[in-house]
């Protein structure tokens, strides 16, 4: 069976958790690094003693769990700490990644994670899709999530968007409706997708 691998990426607010539904509505596959780094941190008690030996143990809840709210608080407060924690959990990471992509039957399969290029693993994907939009869209966006000064130290914390665009093979923005946003995504899938599949 031919399998498309996807990596689909980019920075806070630009949409891109949209786009991976709209592709999982399209027929693909979506696996999202966000739930690999849960998945990870309840499996892995080794990462969790790393990370609580680096953060402390006021990243712990009163069960032993991780505060993941906490961690991120504390991580994205220092530029060093988030380079970090992105070296102690990838290889994790991507182990169980490397996992799903091997038991996957899907004809497209899309890992949607913000850090792809952080990770330094675009080349492992048939094609990578960055979703991008204008900064006041994504301040507008994120308002709800995040306060100002945290998206900030979020989004410096990731590579910046024209290095993200440089490495891209295709570029979605977002700046429309959603109805625009589903109308690009359903071009990029009969373009790039199905003309792959046949």
């Amino acid at each position: 069976m031919k399998q498309i691998v996807v990596g689909l990426t980019g920075g806070i607010g630009a949409g891109k958790s949209t786009v991976a539904r709209f592709l999982s509505d399209l027929g693909a596959a979506v696996v999202s690094g966000d739930d690999l780094g849960r998945e990870l941190l309840d499996r892995d008690a080794t990462v969790r003693q790393t990370i609580v030996q680096k953060l402390g143990a006021e990243v712990l809840n009163a069960d032993g769990s991780l505060n993941r709210r906490r961690m991120a608080t504390l991580v994205f407060a220092e530029s060093t700490l988030s380079k970090w924690l992105t070296q102690a959990t990838f290889p994790g990471i991507h182990r169980l990644w490397s996992e799903r992509k091997l038991l996957s039957t899907s004809r497209v399969l899309v890992l949607d994670a913000a850090l792809i290029f952080e990770w330094e693993i675009e080349d492992e994907f048939d094609i990578v899709l960055v979703v991008t939009a204008p900064p006041t869209e994504i301040v507008s966006r994120a308002e709800g999530r995040f306060a100002a000064d945290e998206l900030a130290r979020r989004t410096a914390a990731q590579l910046p968007a024209e290095k993200k665009l440089a490495g891209a093979a295709h570029i979605i923005t977002n700046d429309g409706t959603l109805d625009d946003l589903y109308k690009r995504v359903t071009e990029f899938w009969n373009e790039h997708i199905l003309t792959r599949l046949t």
